[in-house]
């Protein structure tokens, strides 16, 4: 794999952490910009997620056209 590839997955599962420990806060007493906090990683995490997609396809897809040549 590529380190690219690792660094995006290792960004999209740190923005599922953060994402997961802000989101009790939301359904209780919590910090100002808690809300933020929460949609700004939920975000990052579906934007990761779909460039993580995209490039293991383009990956796959190279190493394929590679292999035949």
């Amino acid at each position: 794999m590529s380190k690219s590839f690792l660094a995006i997955f290792g960004a999209m599962v740190l923005a599922g952490i953060v994402l997961i420990l802000s989101l009790p806060y939301l359904f209780g007493p919590h910090e100002p910009y808690q809300e933020q906090i929460t949609m700004v990683a939920g975000w990052f995490f579906v934007v990761f997620a779909v460039v993580m997609i995209v490039f293991r396809a383009v990956w796959r897809r190279g190493i394929r056209a590679n292999s035949t040549q």
